[in-house]
């Protein structure tokens, strides 16, 4: 908007200067593209995105005072050196499927900020390669003032020790580009008490994921089945349903892929949901579904078993 303000015309004129063809950086693909302009529409970011995190109403409530906060007044206490530890970090752990990465995406959305993701897989272990890449990363978030995820960020976090001088300078390289950034940060990681005593100092918070429990799982299938009005389903949905999906010990996201493959088969063939369509696609992934088969069964379909 200040772009287009500095040429004093309206948003529709200020298009019009566009070519045909622009360039763009996907951040999903993590590559320049050539897009046509034609087909660009401004964010629609997701106001309610807090509102589906699985978080404690606590914890939900620090995080999104913590990047208000930052946003408002992020250099309100700098440190004894000039740009240095004026982010805001987050350690994030537990097991995958568990929220970690829609922490990240709920913040970008709520500060209304571009989410750049990068898995720690993809960064060398070449230390001078890692620096690179590392520098060009750093380099991309001030740019767009983006909040960065960085995922399955063990490596870079791990205990440094004296027979292992690689490893230790890759903590200490990612140590210093962590330090002087500015923005909204997230590193997650599976092992909670695996990193380096010097990143302690320096997690401003850190969050815990814990399995799901039996009623967790049930509120996410329920939420799921509820959230989209154009879903036909059956009345197969009962309590008892949603009580023996809570008991399968399922995550998140194996939840929503479960779902996904439901909703893509009974429109391909024109059905209403059941929840036998979700026990046919339990069943190929487990080996025990306790008693699910038992209720997956539309009040008539019992009637005809009597």
């Amino acid at each position: 908007e200040a772009v287009i303000d500095s040429f004093n015309v309206s948003k529709d004129q200020f298009e019009l200067l566009f070519s045909a063809l622009i360039p763009a950086f996907v951040l999903k693909e993590k590559e320049w593209l050539w897009l046509l302009s034609d087909e660009l529409n401004d964010v629609r970011w997701n106001t309610v995105a807090f509102e589906s995190l699985r978080l404690e109403p606590q914890t939900n409530d620090l995080v999104q005072a913590l990047v208000k906060g930052h946003k408002i007044k992020s250099n309100v206490f700098d440190d004894v050196m000039p740009g240095k530890g004026l982010g805001l970090i987050f350690l994030l752990h537990g097991y995958p499927g568990l929220g970690k990465t829609l922490t990240a995406e709920s913040v970008a959305d709520y500060l209304e900020r571009p989410l750049y993701s990068i898995s720690g897989g993809e960064l060398s272990t070449d230390v001078t390669i890692l620096e690179e890449r590392l520098n060009e990363t750093f380099d991309l978030l001030k740019r767009w003032n983006a909040v960065s995820l960085l995922d399955e960020a063990d490596v870079l976090l791990c205990k440094r020790n004296s027979a292992e001088m690689d490893r230790n300078a890759i903590v200490a390289v990612f140590l210093r580009k962590i330090e002087y950034f500015q923005g909204v940060s997230f590193l997650t990681t599976n092992r909670k008490e695996d990193y380096d005593d010097a990143f302690k100092s320096r997690i401003h918070v850190m969050i815990s994921y814990p399995d799901l429990s039996e009623g967790a799982q049930s509120t996410i299938w329920k939420k799921l089945i509820s959230a989209n009005s154009e879903l036909k389903v059956d009345d197969s949905w009962t309590e008892d349903v949603f009580s023996a999906l809570g008991r399968l010990k399922l995550n998140d996201r194996t939840i929503k892929n479960i779902m996904r493959t439901a909703v893509a088969y009974v429109h391909a063939n024109d059905e209403a949901l059941g929840a036998r369509h979700v026990l046919a696609i339990v069943s190929t992934e487990l080996k025990e579904v306790g008693d699910l088969n038992k209720v997956a069964m539309t009040p008539h379909e019992r009637w005809k078993k009597r």
